[in-house]
Parts: C-alpha cells; sequence; structure tokens
C-alpha cells in the first residue's frame, strides 16, 4: 500500500494519502494511480500518460511531475479561479464565509465574500 506522495514542488499537496489504486481528475481526465512491481503507470483515458513513477521504497514513491507540461489552474466551474484551459487542477477558490464561529460559516469557502 502506498502512503502518500511526495512532490517537491508542493503542488501536488491535494494527492497526498493516495491508498494503491486511486483515481482522481486532471481537468476533466480521469487518472489511475496503481502499484505494479517497481512502477506505478500513470493512466488516463485508457491510456499511458506521461511517464511511469519509479518506486524508491515499499510503501512510497516520489515523483517529479514534470510542471512545465501542465496549465496549471482550476477545473471546477463553480469555482471563482475557474479555467477551462487548465491540465492540472489545483487550488481552486470558493467564495463564502470564512469566519468558524459565524451561523453561515462555509468549511469549503478558501475566499472571504463578506457574508458573515
Amino acid at each position: 500500500t502506498l502512503a502518500g506522495i511526495t512532490d517537491p514542488t508542493g503542488l501536488l499537496a491535494d494527492l497526498a494519502a493516495l491508498a494503491s489504486t486511486v483515481s482522481f481528475a486532471i481537468c476533466g481526465d480521469n487518472i489511475t494511480v496503481a502499484a505494479l512491481g517497481n512502477t506505478i503507470p500513470m493512466v488516463g483515458n485508457g491510456q499511458f500518460w506521461q511517464s511511469p513513477i519509479p518506486v524508491t521504497a515499499d510503501g512510497s514513491f516520489l515523483w517529479a511531475a514534470p510542471l512545465a507540461n501542465f496549465n496549471v489552474g482550476c477545473a471546477d466551474p463553480t469555482a471563482n479561479n475557474f479555467s477551462s484551459a487548465c491540465d492540472l487542477s489545483l487550488a481552486c477558490g470558493y467564495d463564502g464565509c470564512t469566519d468558524s464561529s459565524a451561523c453561515n460559516f462555509d468549511p469549503q469557502a478558501t475566499d472571504d465574500d463578506g457574508s458573515c
């Protein structure tokens, strides 16, 4: 079982704590990460995506994401920073009340909209 993913850039923090097989979306593409032998292939839409991830130790791995190949953005159309041109969806922003003591506190809000 994979305990997590290490990303020296810090941009893939949302993908932490992966299990041995996990699916996640990269701007609408379903990606599967599965541990097979000594490598972890990235598979998208039934095709190999980018390059295999080498397993560096039992239970953990390191993959330096080729971020130069990505348009980093937010693929969620409900977010306030949605970008239809992104390849890697990270750090979406959501308006709402960020005051945890307010009756209308929104735990998913990242940007206070003044409604508290």
